[in-house]
């Protein structure tokens, strides 16, 4: 759904109508979010819609197939694998506006691919108060590449609903790209990157004693994938896509949503069977702003 190394050059054209695509406003501080009541849950509207034709969507979707408390998706699992565009701000926003929601559902740890794990002790003394909040934004700018403030507000978000913030990612390494061959060299990267991360998950979720559920926010295109290792790992991940906010790829869900003029609601939609060997998997549609950036639009008709 989105390319995960902002500071790679990409074999894929489409990087550079990616990034001419994110509004310019993206780039700016994020002051605050509203923080939910204490145990209060957010209901969305929930559908099972199985992948199908965009009418046959866009007619299950303009029903009310009951509502179901978000966080509550993962109750059967262990854990929830959550696949964000890292340069969508309203992703992140949505989580951290539910922290509070997690925890009486009984999530206790939130991992973020935006840093290597080797770094976990900058969480550490940003917790205790002896690394500045401006201090960790410039090192997660100067690592990462995206907007910081989202990923912090969630961090805060998190520490304050008492949720463990830990980080997933490998150390970069270097890659020339003038040498022959690099393509497949950046996928072995790429492949012990999501290595590394199942690594850090299933330390993570045999470490909770307590018996909290863990939430993992990776990038969209690895999920699939990292689920299924997790589960060959004996850990079940139920996987949610996110998509809408400030620019999004588009999909028959949200072109459906969209041509039904649903599109300015939140709506989690069900898309593969809930006894799926990873798990059951949904789609997150956030609210499609009128100046969202939407890339590959899908035409939605009748026959």
């Amino acid at each position: 759904m989105k390319p995960d190394c902002p500071n790679r050059p990409s074999r894929e054209k489409p990087l550079a109508w990616l990034v001419a695509a994110i509004p310019a406003a993206l780039a700016a501080t994020i002051i605050s979010i509203p923080a939910p009541e204490a145990n209060s849950y957010h209901q969305y509207d929930y559908f099972n819609c199985p992948a199908a034709k965009p009418q046959l969507i866009a007619a299950c979707i303009s029903g009310k197939a009951g509502h179901r408390s978000f966080f509550q998706i993962g109750k059967d699992g262990d854990a929830v694998l959550f696949g964000e565009a890292h340069a969508n701000s309203a992703q992140k926003l949505e989580l951290a506006s539910r922290m509070k929601e997690l925890y009486a559902a009984g999530y206790r740890l939130i991992g973020l691919e935006a840093m290597p794990s080797s770094r976990q002790y900058l969480l550490e003394q940003y917790r205790d108060g002896t690394l500045p909040r401006a201090e960790l934004a410039e090192k997660i700018k100067t690592s990462w590449g995206y907007n910081p403030e989202p990923y912090l507000v969630l961090i805060d978000s998190a520490m304050q609903a008492d949720i463990q913030v830990v980080f997933l990612d490998a150390d970069r390494e270097r890659l020339d790209i003038t040498s022959p061959g690099w393509e497949e060299r950046e996928a072995q990267m790429e492949r012990r990157r999501e290595a590394h991360w199942i690594e850090v998950m299933a330390a993570a979720q045999e470490e909770r004693s307590d018996g909290g559920k863990c939430l993992f926010l990776i990038g969209d295109l690895h999920v699939p994938l990292v689920a299924l290792k997790l589960a060959q790992q004996g850990v079940a991940a139920s996987t949610v896509t996110l998509t809408g906010g400030e620019f999004f790829y588009d999909d028959v869900y949200a072109a459906s949503a969209r041509s039904l003029h649903l599109h300015t609601a939140t709506r989690l939609i069900q898309t593969t069977d809930n006894n799926a060997a990873a798990g059951p998997g949904y789609i997150l549609l956030l609210p499609q702003p009128p100046d969202a950036s939407i890339i590959g639009k899908v035409n939605v008709t009748e026959d």
